[in-house]
């Protein structure tokens, strides 16, 4: 299945938007969890998660393995269960970097937020695709009105 857009709740995009303030200046990380249906994949679930990365967190996210591992369980419980990585660039645009380049495997959904001292000013969904290049994807969110602090 090829996902060309990943949809959000408002609410949803809050949770993100509060993990990534909360974190800052380090980057902030969660665990999405939805469900693929023809081109698009619906979010609905965030499991926070702690930035256990051993060093530079300012730079690098590793998501705390224990709620991965969660996230993997409930998504299999699910009818076209998906899982989608998120994480935040303090200061830094909501683009794929070269760490998480290396660090993603093809097929892999992932958003990333921007963040200052001011909160989140960007969002993008991305998938690394078989040639190891990420692809920018769109990003639905429902009643976008509600959302604040994401540009």
């Amino acid at each position: 299945m090829v996902v060309h857009e990943l949809r959000a709740s408002a609410k949803l995009i809050q949770e993100l938007d509060e993990i990534a303030r909360v974190a800052y200046p380090e980057e902030g990380c969660a665990v999405l969890i939805g469900h693929a249906k023809r081109d698009a994949t619906g979010l609905d679930t965030v499991l926070p998660a702690r930035n256990v990365a051993p060093v530079n967190r300012r730079r690098r996210f590793t998501i705390d393995p224990q709620v991965l591992l969660a996230a993997q369980k409930a998504a299999r419980r699910r009818e076209n269960g998906v899982i989608v990585f998120f994480h935040s660039h303090p200061d830094h645009p909501a683009e794929p970097s070269r760490s998480d380049r290396s660090a993603a495997w093809p097929g892999a959904l992932h958003l990333i937020a921007s963040v200052t001292d001011r909160g989140v000013v960007d969002l993008a969904a991305y998938v690394l695709d078989a040639s190891g290049r990420f692809r920018q994807l769109a990003l639905a969110v429902a009643d976008r009105s509600e959302t604040r602090g994401i540009a």
